[in-house]
């Protein structure tokens, strides 16, 4: 079996194990059996353990085999070297939720993405939703690495409304440099067609959180809209950008909005050929 293989196998395993806990970390010994169906030639094996509502996980470009890992409601960036979940947090950001999960709990730390010069500049990126008196919002933030700690907090965007749910979700580096972010609608169906708003997006900042100039959509930080709730978002070898939209319970969808042409930013069809009845 290659390392390749057993990379895969592992990182899968690492969230399948721990996900679902909300309650203390349980010992390695303690967390059931899971039943994973592999295909020929892959291996499973428990990477690590002690986590809580693992939600993302990403290695960072050094070579330093350490894996990145966010926790959920706990608000978290854990990281695990060589194996060991190392018991300092790289970070902690507020988010002040709690609840069951699906749904009840299911705001916190969401996306993780290194700089494309993280071996210069050391910045970590992170989106979190964070439940306050007012309302749940989104947040796109960077930490300076230092030494495995997270320093130099500074928010890029905020203010991104959020629901349980349908809220920001994953960011990810295109091959122009700029800084690709995902939103669900929050429950606004009426926003997810609005350039100017925040919600059913995914949005395209520089890596300080400016607005690009050449953005499809001028003033806007919108560069694909009308999605329901895009997950996640990722770019293949040729740069071109994929995200996920999730149906309620069916219809999910595949998207590529591609970023070889900006001003072929697309209006996602999930609305469009569902009823609201679907919602």
């Amino acid at each position: 079996m290659s390392e390749v293989d057993k990379f895969v196998a592992r990182v899968f395993l690492v969230v399948v194990t721990a996900s679902g806990c909300d309650g203390p970390a349980h010992p390695p010994a303690q967390i059931p059996p899971v039943p994973i169906t592999l295909p020929d030639g892959f291996a499973a094996e428990i990477y690590t353990a002690g986590l809580q509502f693992p939600t993302s996980v990403a290695f960072p470009p050094d070579g330093s085999n350490r894996l990145f890992v966010n926790e959920l409601q706990a608000g978290r960036v854990r990281i695990v070297q060589n194996g060991a979940l190392l018991a300092q947090p790289f970070a902690t950001v507020e988010t002040n939720t709690t609840g069951a999960f699906p749904v009840a709990g299911e705001n916190g730390l969401l996306g993780i993405a290194f700089d494309p010069d993280y071996s210069v500049n050391r910045y970590v990126y992170v989106t979190y939703a964070t439940r306050t008196a007012t309302g749940t919002f989104g947040t796109v933030a960077r930490f300076t690495d230092v030494n495995n700690r997270g320093q130099d907090f500074t928010i890029l965007l905020d203010g991104i409304p959020s629901a349980p749910g349908h809220q920001i979700e994953s960011l990810a580096f295109g091959p122009d440099g700029a800084l690709y972010v995902s939103t669900g609608d929050a429950y606004m169906d009426g926003d997810v067609q609005n350039t100017g708003s925040f919600v059913g997006k995914i949005l395209r900042l520089n890596p300080d959180g400016s607005l690009p100039a050449d953005n499809p959509f001028p003033g806007s930080y919108t560069y694909a809209y009308g999605f329901r709730n895009c997950f996640d978002l990722v770019f293949d070898v040729a740069g071109d950008l994929y995200s996920t939209d999730n149906g309620p319970d069916r219809d999910d969808e595949w998207t590529s909005p591609s970023t070889r042409s900006r001003a072929s930013a697309i209006r996602s069809t999930w609305r469009k050929a569902r009823t609201a009845a679907c919602f």
